[in-house]
């Protein structure tokens, strides 16, 4: 691998259809999962990316940030309760 810093969000994307191109000839319960791997190297390509909505799900409430709480608050006041 290279030492060039790179970006984190490109990086897992590249991943993610890596992962995907596995998908297309492997077995059903293989492709399942990876499906899953790819799907969870997307979610970190958003947070690589600033954003921290993937966080609330993969995170219990009691870990979440103070920035955390406050930008789940605001959002939920400006579009409505989810």
């Amino acid at each position: 691998m290279s030492t060039e810093p790179r970006d984190l969000g490109a990086l897992f994307r590249e991943c993610a259809a890596g992962r995907r191109e596995y998908a297309k000839n492997a077995p059903d319960d293989t492709r399942a999962l990876l499906e899953v791997e790819a799907n969870t190297l997307e979610m970190a390509a958003r947070v690589a990316d600033g954003d921290e909505s993937p966080l609330y799900s993969w995170l219990p409430s009691w870990r979440w940030t103070e920035g955390m709480t406050e930008a789940l608050y605001r959002r939920e006041v400006t579009d409505g309760p989810r």
